[in-house]
């Protein structure tokens, strides 16, 4: 995917391996997600979704956003409790509740390899395509 003088800016959080949040920012905002969306990534993409402010595109979320504490329970065990849930200010709650694309683009693994990005591509295009309609208006 070449990138031209003018293009849409995408940024691309890995947060951490296997989970990534795809934003692009400007003018035409889109949030990129897939399955491993999770905690700090899938409020921004909730954030954006009820503030009308990107299109989300790719797969939806994994629905995984509580805060947990851990204890030591002997034999080098550890014990997770689930202490905080997280809601939006409209009062969805986001554990067990993943969020749907606008614009839904699977992944395939087989890209990956070869360099291509079909999800941040389609962001890429549509943002593209919405700056070229504000540009003709």
């Amino acid at each position: 995917m070449t990138v031209r003088k003018n293009d849409p800016i995408v940024v691309d959080l890995k947060i951490r391996e296997g989970l990534r949040c795809l934003i692009r920012c400007e003018i035409c905002p889109r949030d990129c997600v897939d399955r491993h969306t999770a905690s700090a990534a899938e409020m921004i993409v909730a954030f954006a979704r009820e503030n009308g402010l990107a299109t989300i595109v790719g797969e939806r979320t994994a629905g995984r956003l509580l805060s947990a504490t851990s204890v030591k329970v002997g034999n080098g065990f550890r014990l997770a409790l689930p202490t905080e849930a997280y809601y939006t200010w409209k009062g969805s709650v986001l554990e067990g509740t993943p969020i749907e694309p606008d614009q839904q683009i699977d992944f395939d693994w087989r890209e990956s390899p070869v360099g291509r990005d079909p999800q941040l591509e389609r962001a890429v295009q549509l943002a593209r395509r919405e700056n070229q309609s504000k540009r003709a208006s």
